[in-house]
């Protein structure tokens, strides 16, 4: 998604509405679906050949269905990149792309999901469809492939409210000329006949349609489009239409105004103001903003002004008595951090006459959090990316307003904020049971809502705003019969899925609630495939349009994979079985170190046998002595040939440690046997010109420094994950917070930023926000395993850090880890079974002593105990690292060198992806372990190469001395081969001293 974003910067640098209007749409290509990251857009090699648009309303909802043919003009094959923004509020309900000259309608899935599916099939070179929504309500598509001189056909289908006052309006602006254009609009529930304007300047004629109007533009000649299709006319015919969704549900939208309004009375008290000072506000309309709260608090006159600005760190709150203080207060405000509205409404704060709050309501961390502070609210924001369903919803919740500012109507804003906001507070029917509602943006005076119809009577609508206290307003269906149209029941459903989706655990409601009304959102996408075998492959139910013969075929695959997964789950055990044995016996061994090898190597004959290990020579061979006695822990002893599974419910096993202390992160710890291991980080930093120039300057001039070349390089997440590191290395924890957070602010932000992100945030011991975040990644991205288990890794460190009460934690993680390496889906990472069984194994003994429960067959429980630990996971899909440790000896253990004579282990070599890759020795010999990354090969589709490692560096797993050092890096590569092939990158080095 951030390589696509790139390529709309440009599309989002102005807004729609000014004279230099952007593309709409916008349509980039790239040769092979790959962004080679040269600054350049290609905007002109993919062609606009023909626009077909239909447009419905149906009283104050329309609906419109666009169809594009996109044609590549090049003798390449092309990947197309088709970007629209839609009109405030718009709802994306569906997606086609043609497949062997047929439109197949995507299939609505969790976003993560299907771009790793799209980006998997891409690689391949077969015909995938991809279908987002962005919080900035900009559609975005992409197909590969296009072949030379081919084309391909793609429809969107979205949903919008029509503005009361203004109409509906859907701006078209392109650069070339599109080859074919037809426009059809049906309008009903009018009096009169619409305005028309139309992109290309044409004036059709409205005809008679039944109880409503018709217009059309049919195979228009070929031009550039430059304007907008505009549909604006008088108040519909009846203010409450019902209509009837595709799923069956019937659905209202009233729309309706107060005659008389009440004034305030005359002076308000105390004014509280929320200022959102997070990173994503610095593109919005400040000037305008500060302009407006000034005009408001001297029209007003309020005895006095709180401001409380917030992002994600603690808020502060400055008093003022004037527009002139508060405009010169908030004139200064420097926006960073991420967006968060956790515990703002619990700051003890005198109370307020009237409270306002600014901002986009882009919640980065702590997305779950409600706010509904103790006074009526005035929400505003000032930037159409605005996430207007979750600022709309906030101003419900407290009886106020949700208002957005143009740089034209200042005016009409303050109006209406110096007299009672108009809110439904609730809707309900004859028999006085509750109706699910949403309130959407209406004029002053007035008020739009949609929800579903009751079984039976009338709608009872309560308002506040228009006379003392709550007034009621009754609404009857007029007409008889129902239009069908799916814009009223989408648009009462995004609410609805945009609540749930910042909850985990409502995530499958979230998901049943988006499919039954065909809802994208920047959670969930459309994906369009071509063949049987990737639909089984991406778990995915193909959507009606297929021809029967390739229906046959999926179904017939499918009967097959439904038959073999009894087998595929006996397979899966039976595997991770003999891994877990190779580990345990791996364990059992006793390496003894050949004399000549116990020293480090020096000089020429270290890099001989630097040299040697990285030809795959084979190390000098380990003397071997095996132990007499197994260490099968947990109750059961081996059983080879038995499916013996064990529950344990609060027992304690003395040959199990009694607990387990949390890891943090430290220099050096010391075992019982007197032996200290200390880690020192190298210098991971990257080379890049704003670190050079923080590096040059002054301490007193950091900050200036910071803002300027925040100016220069602060659009991409790098920026803020490097500088965040440099000022943590230079004791600034505030600041260093305030950088990372700000790295989930921006539009390339992704899940890889925010696994990165979460990784930090465990590292400096925020575990409960670094685990809000990644239980919806883990949920979101349940078709691969890692995602997974950094979650149960962070679970089981706050759980470790409660003690008894960390119960559930430890169980919770536990239950993911054994998930992680019995999954038989999981066979593509094969190597973090053993991974995932030593971390589960290692929470056994904590679990015990709080008194929980696990299971797990008797045959993988075993408490592996090592010296030295090292784990690698990485952020890029389809990319290859290797984890490299060099030893004492001198040698290097890595993918073709997977046993060293000292007995250190690496794990299976992952060449597709994500990690992780670990570094095992149960008896660490004295002397340095350097510790290396190589990037071998980057995903194709990110050709910059700059993904990130993160590392854990553990000494004394699962010993109560056990310590954990986190790290990150950020690593490049070379198409072809490996920029690193003789030293790797330096991360890390462990030193091992024995006591004297």
């Amino acid at each position: 998604m951030k390589r696509f974003l790139l390529g709309l910067l440009a599309a989002l640098i102005f807004p729609l509405s000014s004279a230099q209007a952007a593309p709409n749409p916008l349509i980039t290509a790239f040769e092979d679906g790959v962004d080679e990251g040269e600054g350049a857009v290609d905007t002109k090699t993919i062609v606009l050949s023909e626009l077909k648009t239909d447009v419905r309303i149906h009283g104050r909802m329309a609906e419109v269905t666009l169809e594009a043919r996109l044609t590549n003009t090049s003798d390449d094959r092309m990947e197309a990149r088709f970007a629209l923004a839609l009109p405030d509020d718009a709802i994306v309900t569906g997606y086609a792309l043609d497949v062997e000259g047929k439109l197949i309608d995507g299939t609505l899935i969790d976003q993560p999901k299907a771009r790793a599916v799209y980006e998997d099939e891409v690689r391949k070179g077969i015909d995938p469809g991809l279908a987002e929504v962005t919080t900035g309500n900009m559609f975005q598509t992409r197909i590969y492939p296009i072949e030379e001189n081919g084309s391909r056909t793609i429809r969107v289908r979205f949903v919008a409210p029509v503005d009361v006052a203004k109409g509906f309006a859907l701006p078209l602006e392109t650069t070339q000329a599109v080859g074919k254009l037809a426009i059809n609009l049906e309008v009903d529930g009018y009096k009169k006949a619409p305005v028309i304007d139309l992109p290309n300047g044409s004036k059709p004629v409205w005809l008679r349609q039944g109880s409503g109007w018709r217009a059309e533009l049919q195979d228009a000649k070929a031009l550039k489009l430059n304007g907008a299709i505009r549909i604006a006319g008088e108040a519909a015919s009846a203010p409450m239409l019902v209509s009837r969704h595709a799923n069956g549900r019937d659905y209202f939208q009233i729309a309706d105004f107060a005659k008389k309004r009440r004034d305030f009375a005359a002076g308000v008290g105390r004014v509280r103001v929320y200022w959102d000072s997070s990173l994503s506000r610095r593109d919005d309309l400040l000037t305008s903003e500060i302009a407006l709260l000034r005009h408001y608090i001297d029209t007003a006159k309020p005895g006095a002004v709180d401001i409380v600005s917030f992002a994600s760190g603690a808020p502060s709150i400055t008093r003022v008595t004037d527009g002139a203080a508060a405009s010169a207060h908030l004139g200064k405000v420097v926006y960073r951090g991420g967006t968060s509205f956790r515990g703002l409404d619990e700051i003890k704060l005198d109370a307020a006459d009237q409270c306002l709050l600014f901002s986009d309501g882009a919640a980065t961390i702590d997305t779950d959090a409600e706010f509904r502070p103790d006074c009526r609210l005035a929400v505003i924001t000032s930037v159409r990316e605005a996430n207007g369903v979750k600022l709309g919803r906030i101003a419900r919740a407290t009886r106020g307003q949700f208002l957005r500012l143009s740089k034209d109507n200042q005016a009409d804003l303050l109006a209406r904020l110096m007299r009672p906001a108009i809110t439904v507070v609730d809707a309900r029917d004859d028999g006085g049971r509750r109706l699910p509602f949403r309130a959407l943006a209406a004029p002053d005076g007035g008020w739009l809502v949609v929800g579903r119809m009751p079984d039976y009577g009338q709608v009872r609508l309560r308002i506040t705003g228009i006379g003392k206290g709550v007034s009621e307003r009754i609404y009857a269906q007029e007409a008889k019969g129902f239009a069908r149209s799916n814009a009223t029941g989408a648009i009462w459903a995004a609410e609805r899925v945009e609540q749930l989706a910042d909850n985990p655990l409502k995530r499958e409601e979230m998901r049943s609630i988006a499919i039954a009304h065909q809802v994208a959102s920047p959670g969930m996408a459309f994906l369009v495939l071509e063949s049987p075998s990737q639909y089984l492959t991406a778990d995915i139910k193909p959507p009606p349009g297929f021809s029967e013969e390739w229906m046959e075929d999926y179904r017939d695959v499918r009967r097959e994979r439904e038959a073999n997964k009894k087998e595929a789950r006996t397979e899966r055990l039976r595997f991770v079985l003999e891994q877990w044995a190779d580990r345990k016996k791996w364990w059992n061994t006793k390496f003894v170190v050949p004399a000549r090898a116990r020293k480090p190597r020096t000089g020429q004959a270290a890099m001989e046998g630097a040299a040697d290990a990285a030809a795959g020579a084979a190390p000098p061979s380990p003397q071997l002595r095996q132990p007499s006695a197994p260490i099968i822990s947990g109750g059961g002893g081996e059983d080879e040939d038995g499916y013996g599974e064990i529950v344990v419910t609060g027992a304690r096993r003395e040959n199990l440690m009694q607990d387990v202390p949390v890891f943090v992160s430290a220099i050096s710890t010391t075992d019982a046997m007197g032996k200290t291991i200390e880690v020192k980080i190298a210098d991971v930093l990257s080379d890049q010109p704003y670190l050079k120039a923080l590096d040059a300057a002054a301490p007193g001039d950091r900050l200036r420094v910071l803002g300027e070349q925040e100016k220069t390089y602060g659009s991409i997440p790098a920026f803020y994950l490097e500088t965040a590191e440099w000022f943590r290395l230079k004791g600034d924890t505030a600041l260093s917070e305030a950088l990372l957070l700000s790295a989930l602010e921006l539009p390339m932000a992704d899940d890889e930023t925010r696994q990165i992100v979460a990784f930090r945030l465990q590292r400096a011991g925020a575990l409960d926000p670094a685990i809000r975040m990644l239980e919806l990644m883990a949920i979101s991205t349940d078709f691969r395993p890692q995602p997974k288990r950094m979650l149960a890794l962070a679970l089981a460190e706050r759980g470790r850090s409660k003690g008894i009460a960390g119960r559930a934690d430890l169980e919770r993680a536990f239950k993911l880890l054994t998930d992680v390496a019995l999954d038989p889906a999981i066979g593509d990472f094969d190597g973090i079974e053993t991974i995932a069984l030593m971390e589960a194994n290692a929470l056994i003994p904590g679990i015990d002593a709080a008194g929980g429960n696990w299971t797990l067959d008797a045959r993988l429980v075993a408490l592996l105990d090592t010296d030295v630990r090292i784990v690698i996971e990485w952020t890029n899909d389809d990319a290859d690292l290797d984890l490299w440790v060099i030893e004492p000896t001198g040698e290097k253990v890595f993918y073709s060198n997977k046993l060293s004579a000292a007995g250190g282990q690496i794990s299976n070599d992952m060449t597709d992806g994500y990690g992780p890759e670990e570094y095992l020795l149960r008896r660490a010999i004295a002397g340095a372990y350097q510790v290396k990354i190589n990037g071998y090969d980057g995903d194709r589709l990110n050709p910059n190469g700059k993904g990130r490692v993160m590392v854990r560096l553990i000494r004394d797993f699962a010993r109560p001395s056990a310590q954990q050092t986190l790290v990150d890096a950020e690593i490049g590569f070379k198409d072809g081969g490996n920029q690193n092939e003789s030293g790797g990158l330096l991360l890390a080095t462990m030193q091992v001293d024995r006591a004297r």
